[in-house]
């Protein structure tokens, strides 16, 4: 039976915790979807923070990871062993989240051997010398003792070996020691409060008071905003052999940054048609859906853009001597969202339009290994119209938090 039972109690205007397990394979800290049910309790464990994170009414107040041994084997094995089996789990579950839980709720615990649980199996069995083995299991502020190995070990574990000529100590490790190899997530401690609106008379009536002073005695969560780092690209680039990549981080609840880059090298086929280009266009965006980045957005840039241009006509144009690039700017509109089932890839429609100040050259366009001659030279010419499409995909990712 796995070791830590996933419950969960709900309750009102007061904090409950919900508690999940996962099993380690011996002396492994890798997880294992495919061993025991961890499948079943990981996705438990994502689905149930997921639906806390994002209910209004609840308040998260602490995750904490934990990670835990069976009591044989000495302390510092023990507690290596245990440490990297919850950093497993939290980079695990943090990963895969749909939303970030902010950094100041996550917690650690190496509090390696359940000592507490153990104490619970041994109390619903019928282990012989029960009493004693409690007696011993329940002491505090016990110190560690030399093994006959030399290695420090806890000072509970020869008291219990000592027991009947260790027959007692055999029975426990079969039955409750092997169990315990594992990390699990325990104290995902969160409060539900009421929800309510301003002027809702009736429910004032009821309680007595003012529903401003039932948000005040149960506010919202606290803590940063989540944020995130976006890598894409777009498709509809890479169809005109255009190499591109995008990097966007979140700069608030509603706000991003984005910024793409665009270059090409290369004709098309013929030296008298291609479309080469280094282009930037950083982007502000604004986001309609919140925290989550999905869903609807607008967005305003800036363009600059070198460029060497012909579509086997008459002529090639490039900017004035290859040193003038297009600038100027515009606005776009966007739809973004998830395609993937932990909601880190993601799928992204824009486009967008702009005014630039071009200064170009038009050369004889020829298919000669050489470039044409120089025909003329345009000065200062605005051109507006569409300056952005892009069908892109996006990693999404948390941005690192710090360990407390």
């Amino acid at each position: 039976m796995l070791f830590a039972i996933f419950s969960c109690v709900h309750a009102y205007a007061q904090e409950s915790r919900i508690e999940a397990g996962v099993r380690f394979r011996k002396s492994q800290s890798v997880i294992d979807e495919n061993f025991a049910d961890n499948a079943e309790q990981l996705q438990q464990i994502l689905s149930l923070l997921d639906s806390l994170n994002q209910d209004p009414t609840i308040t998260i107040r602490s995750v904490e990871f934990c990670g835990a041994v069976s009591p044989e084997g000495p302390t510092y094995i023990n507690r290596r062993l245990s440490n990297a089996r919850l950093e497993a789990l939290e980079s695990y579950v943090m990963s895969r989240l749909k939303l970030d839980i902010p950094d100041s709720l996550i917690l650690h615990n190496d509090h390696y051997i359940p000592w507490d649980k153990l104490a619970q199996e041994v109390a619903e069995s019928d282990v012989e010398y029960k009493d004693e083995v409690l007696k011993i299991i329940t002491r505090k502020n016990v110190e560690d003792v030399l093994d006959e190995q030399g290695y420090h070990i806890d000072g509970r574990l020869p008291l219990l070996h000592d027991i009947d000529d260790g027959k007692v100590w055999t029975d426990m490790y079969n039955r409750f020691f092997a169990p315990m190899r594992n990390a699990y997530m325990v104290m995902v401690t969160y409060t539900r409060y009421p929800e309510v609106t301003r002027g809702d008379v009736a429910l004032e009536e009821r309680l007595g008071f003012p529903c401003e002073e039932l948000k005040a005695e149960y506010p919202a969560p606290d803590g940063p905003e989540p944020r995130h780092l976006y890598l894409k690209t777009n498709a509809i680039g890479w169809g005109l052999a255009v190499i591109n990549l995008a990097a966007e981080i979140d700069l608030g609840r509603k706000w991003s940054f984005q910024l793409p880059i665009y270059y090409s090298g290369h004709n098309y086929f013929t030296s008298t048609i291609k479309f080469r280009t280094f282009t930037i266009q950083p982007e502000i965006r604004y986001w309609f859906s919140g925290n989550a980045k999905d869903k609807f957005f607008v967005g305003a840039h800036f363009g600059m853009s070198y460029y060497n241009f012909a579509v086997d006509g008459n002529y090639r144009i490039q900017d004035k001597d290859g040193d003038t690039p297009a600038l100027g700017g515009g606005i776009s509109l966007g739809y973004r969202m998830p395609i993937s089932k932990n909601g880190r890839w993601k799928m992204e429609f824009s486009v967008g339009g702009g005014v630039y100040s071009l200064e170009y050259d038009k050369f004889h366009n020829t298919d000669k290994t050489s470039a044409g001659a120089l025909s003329h030279t345009i000065d200062k010419k605005t051109w507006f119209g569409l300056d952005h499409a892009a069908v892109s995909f996006a990693y999404m990712f948390n941005l690192k938090r710090k360990h407390k």
